[in-house]
């Protein structure tokens, strides 16, 4: 989601597994990520956000208000996920 950065969306990725660095770093490499991944985060995920199964995507508004979370990932969700990206942006803008 590269395209909305400049607009002010970012992505922050939690490891739940609680994997090492180099693991984690591996990862990403090999995935090509360049989102932020916060390591050690399985405790935080499943004590404070209920998280049961991975992915769970988390939409946070502009003053931090969880307004949504989806579990799972399928690319034919990519189009919806746009949607919400480009509904954030404009409540941001027009706040």
């Amino acid at each position: 989601m590269e395209k909305y950065g400049k607009q002010g969306f970012e992505i922050i990725g939690v490891n739940g597994w609680n994997e090492s660095h180099k693991t984690v770093e591996n990862y990403v490499q090999k995935q090509g990520l360049k989102h932020k991944i916060l390591l050690m985060g399985g405790a935080v995920a499943r004590n404070q956000y209920g998280v049961r199964g991975y992915p769970t995507s988390f939409w946070v508004d502009h003053r931090g208000v969880v307004i949504d979370r989806k579990v799972g990932f399928r690319p034919s969700q990519v189009k919806d996920m746009e949607r919400t990206i480009e509904s954030l942006l404009a409540k941001k803008k027009s706040q």
